[in-house]
């Protein structure tokens, strides 16, 4: 959606929506919207139907984006695209570290393939290590290893 968002008392507002509501409703005509896009919003609403609105002000106020914003610049400053992107682009899954093949194509030359196995251990180890210790969980995964990340996208 091209838009600009800023820091608010409120969360994050979308200046030209809060001025076209601020007084009152504004009378909106209605068309049909495609099954994709209601899919999407009775998934949202789904999720949030329920939820309380002074839970969903406190969720809205702990968005990532917004609380960067914020504490860079304060009041009126706008949430940035690139921080936007930084947290809410979709992230490709990763493979667990056990379900790393060993085997490396025959062409992979011996010192590439002696710091890809050291890497596929390294990840194993951590991996089993966060298995260990649940509070290890939200540290970085060594995503970076080839074969990690999962080609079903």
């Amino acid at each position: 959606m091209p838009s600009v968002f800023v820091v608010s008392e409120v969360g994050p507002l979308k200046l030209n929506i809060h001025r076209a509501i601020e007084h009152e409703l504004p009378k909106v005509s209605v068309r049909d919207i495609p099954e994709e896009v209601m899919d999407f919003v009775e998934m949202i609403w789904g999720k949030y139907g329920s939820t309380k609105i002074d839970a969903l002000n406190r969720l809205v106020m702990q968005d990532p984006a917004f609380k960067e914003a914020e504490m860079e610049e304060g009041m009126q400053e706008i949430i940035s695209l690139d921080a936007m992107q930084r947290y809410y682009a979709p992230r490709k899954p990763v493979a667990k570290a056990k379900d790393i093949s060993d085997k490396l194509p025959d062409e992979t030359p011996d010192f590439i393939a002696d710091i890809l196995s050291a890497a596929r251990d390294e990840a194993r180890e951590d991996e089993d290590r966060k298995s260990r210790n649940p509070s290890d969980r939200d540290k970085p995964h060594a995503a970076w290893v080839p074969g990690m990340t999962s080609d079903d996208d």
